[in-house]
């Protein structure tokens, strides 16, 4: 020990708070918690909102590997708090996903790769979640059915004997799970039809519509089943048989699914009926849709099944008129708006060719993509009840949709931290099934860059259906304020395609 100039021994001094003593051991330390245990900082990171939490894995690698975990993802989601209210959710969005097949030589007749990816319409206006894509042969002839709690269901564009679908969430990785449904009979094909969560029974399932193929007339025998995910040995169960329709077209397409609050909304549009298929009493609802027929022929009553308000939502004839209904929690319809016009000729524009409506504040916006890709855009003033018709060139519209290469607007969709791989019931094998997986994973990694060719490729073809959409947004954004500049607008860029809106008189032959 050094003494003073008196000779006297030195005493060392204790650091205090703000000391560099003090600084230096401060830095020593793993993070702010370090004297909290892995489960209370997981238990307090799972209570904030899924950007929040994602946010949080920059602040250090403990807190990384937590939140990256597959643990912290179920407790996020049981935890989690709700999204805010709906006056105070961001501003007007479109979730959409679009497909396209990949052919990697010109000389190549049949796509080899298929390619999905997951975007929001206006996401760099109101910081929601990014593009993420992923290509490979699994994701070829896929088509989009319904989206749970972030999860996105895809699954094989038609009836199959192998009925096989792919569980992905876009807001956590490119990381998926496959899922293949156990063949009821050997003489059956089935289409997966839905994916929805028992909140009280903590279980996902599937809702599979299975078609007998026994006859060789044009109808067949149809019945409902579930599937429960995560159950070992869990068989489909029956929900409805004795069904009878057409082979061709079937009971039920794959667009129109929705989850919404613990419950699949099904709707036969050639009926106009809704069926809510509730998760956890593995019930069925039957709702009447309240519509009226056209008096002109045989067409669609009602248009596809969308979203308004957080509530599954329809746009119905009512004679020659049309309504808004919006389906409510306990299964009353109510009436939100009703736009005294008639969807048909000369524009050949039908209920059925109705693909979005969003409501900006007692504006409708109505986007129409029919079967022959004639796209037309329409802006309905509720106050002062007029239609606007946009005179759109159809090459700013998306591309002409052929094998697959298509996009689907998911309605429902709420970003979470929900890993797909939590839904999958671990197997008997699961740890060598691990390490061959683990083997594979570094042998394929030589077959990386041809997967990020086929992405590129992918964004390529699809760039014209992501810039429509942002378009679409960026007119929601404007209305209802500036409604009148809206209609007034023309192209900025002379070199662009010619776009103006028309006011659209109410006459019968007009919309």
């Amino acid at each position: 020990m050094g003494k003073g100039a008196q000779g006297r021994p030195r005493r060392k001094r204790s650091a205090v708070p703000g000391t560099p003593d003090t600084k230096r051991r401060k830095r020593g330390s793993n993070d702010g918690a370090g004297f909290l245990c892995d489960d209370v900082v997981g238990n307090i990171l799972a209570r904030l909102p899924a950007r929040t939490a994602v946010a949080c894995t920059a602040l250090s690698k403990r807190h990384r590997r937590l939140i990256r975990s597959t643990e912290f993802r179920s407790l996020h989601f049981r935890l989690a708090p709700p999204p805010p209210p709906l006056p105070h959710q961001p501003r007007p969005h479109i979730d959409f996903l679009v497909t396209a097949p990949i052919k990697r030589r010109p000389d190549q007749k049949v796509p080899v790769s298929g390619f999905v990816s997951f975007h929001v319409a206006g996401a760099e206006l109101s910081s929601i979640t990014p593009m993420r894509s992923v290509a490979g042969r699994r994701f070829l002839r896929l088509s989009y059915v319904n989206a749970c709690n972030g999860v996105v269901l895809l699954a094989t564009g038609g009836y199959s004997a192998r009925c096989r679908c792919i569980l992905w969430n876009p807001a956590v990785a490119d990381v998926v799970e496959e899922v293949t449904v156990p063949d009821p009979s050997p003489r059956s094909t089935s289409l997966v039809i839905g994916l929805g969560y028992g909140q009280r029974s903590k279980t996902y399932k599937l809702l599979v519509l299975c078609r007998s193929e026994d006859g060789e007339d044009s109808t067949a025998e149809y019945s409902l089943q579930t599937y429960a995910l995560g159950v070992v040995e869990k068989k489909p169960k029956e929900l409805i048989t004795g069904w009878t329709g057409r082979k061709s077209g079937g009971m039920i397409g794959q667009e129109d699914s929705l989850y919404i609050d613990g419950k699949i909304y099904l709707l036969d549009r050639k009926n106009a009926i809704i069926l809510a298929f509730d998760v956890d009493e593995e019930g069925i609802t039957s709702i009447i849709v309240p519509v009226k027929n056209h008096p002109d022929g045989p067409i669609y009553t009602v248009s596809k099944l969308m979203e308004m308000s957080g509530r599954p939502c329809v746009l119905g004839y009512h004679g020659r008129d049309c309504a808004l209904w919006v389906l409510s929690g306990d299964h009353h319809w109510e009436q939100r708006f009703f736009i005294s016009r008639e969807l048909q000729d000369p524009d050949c524009i039908h209920l059925a060719s109705i693909k979005g409506v969003w409501n900006c504040g007692g504006v409708l916006v109505l986007y129409l993509d029919d079967i022959h890709d004639v796209h037309n855009l329409f802006v309905y003033d509720v106050t002062i009840q007029k239609m606007f018709k946009a005179k759109m060139h159809q090459d700013l519209a998306p591309p002409r949709r052929s094998q697959f290469l298509d996009y689907a607007l998911c309605w429902g969709y709420k970003a979470t931290l929900v890993s797909p791989s939590s839904i999958i019931i671990s197997k008997p094998n699961q740890d060598k099934q691990e390490r061959c997986q683990k083997c594979s994973t570094d042998i394929m990694k030589a077959l990386k860059p041809v997967v990020e060719q086929d992405k590129r490729k992918g964004q390529e073809v699809t760039l014209g259906t992501v810039c429509f959409m942002d378009f679409l947004v960026r007119i929601m954004h404007k209305l209802p304020k500036e409604l009148q500049q809206v209609l007034e607008m023309t192209m900025v860029d002379s070199d662009g395609p010619d776009f103006s809106f028309e006011n659209v008189p109410f006459a019968d032959s007009d919309l």
